[in-house]
């Protein structure tokens, strides 16, 4: 049977723990006890949400804030200086990297 992509993610019980639950993009979201006020607010807000995002997650926290391309070149940088000691291409990967990060004039 064909997977409903385009269907709204339901509304249901967990059973072993009572609380209603929503599976979103692949992650479980408990909501509180099932069949009450207070589970189906954050629901519909999760929803609505969703929704809003054309059908995909928000990204939220504090994981993401402030993550630029720049801070993942560093990263990636420190990485390939470790992982590329001693090795011939090592220098001209680290020279490309170099020239990426660094903010070129128009």
């Amino acid at each position: 049977m064909p997977r409903l992509i385009n269907s709204t993610p339901k509304y249901r019980k967990h059973r072993a723990s009572g609380q209603a639950i929503a599976t979103i993009a692949g992650r479980d979201i408990y909501l509180g006890p099932h069949g009450t006020k207070t589970s189906h607010s954050p629901y519909n807000r999760i929803i609505a949400q969703w929704l809003a995002n054309r059908r995909r997650m928000p990204v939220h926290g504090e994981d993401h804030a402030g993550l630029v391309v720049a801070h993942v070149m560093a990263a990636h940088l420190r990485h390939a200086k470790i992982y590329s000691r001693g090795q011939p291409s090592g220098y001209h990967e680290m020279y490309r990297i170099n020239d990426a990060i660094r903010p070129h004039s128009p």
